[in-house]
């Protein structure tokens, strides 16, 4: 089963709805609205509640949930009203379905012994929230909270697409992020791997570092990252192999980087060479695209807005536009 797979059988086993478009899986269990979500390829469990009287519930009471339940919640984080608790990965996909279900099984049995209330994120107000994707994340809002939150959302984007993103400074960004790929690269190839940690990495900083320079990450920005990883993957290739070569004949680095292709001729390593180079692309491949489309996926993502489970029904998702109108039809 993919993480997919595993989210659609969650959804089902416990009457949630599944958002393929955010791989949220949400909606009301065992008397709390819940929901799944993925964050570095690990699945969480988030909830909202209050303390009964529209207080904020103490944290202590909250990571008690983990100290109980340790096989199923772990690394506690709460903020406001709203807590997060990772769910230990399983080996295996039924592992991992079993344990998502026995979380969302002991976390609302716990919320309940403590007389812990179903409630917004923002206020507090009980008995009012639902599941909604406001802005790239997930939220748990009234309907009138929802509404404001998705208009704030909009402005924000609106704000943020006006402005231009700079190319040149995001392609510096991307070339200061690569050389963190390529660190990762050289480090686990002189312990004789290679690994698709490697190509996350140089996938994630490229990105990011883009993003960060150039000020948004758009398909501009796609194109250029993968051409520099094309590029900075050979160069990474090269280091580690002038490493080697340098270790072997007792050299300096910068002597043997420029003589790498002659001595890998002349001792006859150019099918190993070629080897390492096609799998320092193919973990990239694996590890960096998945991430680069992801992110442009969640820039697209910023938007819409709209609600996941139960209520979902009521309104179709709102979509960014150009004029000034909002977007809702009923089913």
């Amino acid at each position: 089963m993919s993480i997919i797979s595993v989210n659609q059988k969650l959804a089902t086993e416990l009457g949630l709805s599944y958002d393929r478009e955010s791989g949220i899986v949400a909606g009301f269990y065992n008397g709390y609205h819940i929901a799944f979500i993925m964050q570095n390829n690990l699945r969480q469990i988030v909830v909202s509640v209050s303390n009964g009287t529209g207080q904020m519930p103490e944290k202590e009471i909250l990571k008690q949930a983990h100290k109980e339940n340790k096989k199923v919640l772990s690394n506690p984080s709460v903020q406001g009203y709203r807590a997060t608790y990772a769910i230990p990965n399983a080996m295996t996909d039924n592992g991992k379905l079993e344990r998502s279900a026995a979380a969302a099984a002991v976390l609302t049995e716990f919320l309940r012994a403590n007389s812990l209330r179903d409630c917004s994120e923002l206020s507090g107000r009980p008995d009012e929230s639902s599941c909604y994707y406001v802005g790239g994340t997930l939220r748990f809002l009234t309907q009138d909270e929802y509404n404001t939150e998705r208009n704030r959302a909009q402005s924000s984007f609106d704000e943020k697409a006006a402005k231009r993103g700079n190319p040149i400074a995001g392609i510096v960004g991307a070339l200061l992020g690569s050389l963190v790929g390529v660190l990762a690269m050289v480090i686990i190839g002189q312990l004789g791997y290679v690994s698709v940690w490697a190509g996350l990495v140089m996938g994630v900083c490229v990105a990011k570092g883009y993003e960060l320079l150039s000020g948004k990450f758009d398909f501009v920005g796609l194109v250029c990252s993968l051409l520099i990883m094309a590029v900075m993957i050979f160069f990474g290739n090269q280091l580690d192999w002038a490493i080697t070569i340098a270790r072997a004949y007792e050299a300096n680095v910068f002597d043997a980087f420029p003589v790498v292709n002659e001595v890998v001729k002349a001792n006859e390593l150019l099918p190993v060479y070629y080897r390492n180079l096609g799998l320092y692309y193919l973990a990239t491949l694996i590890g960096a695209i998945p991430t680069l489309i992801g992110l442009l996926k969640h820039q697209q993502l910023l938007t819409v807005s709209y609600p996941i489970g139960p209520e979902a029904h009521e309104s179709v998702v709102y979509v960014s536009s150009d004029d000034d109108t909002d977007s809702e039809d009923d089913e």
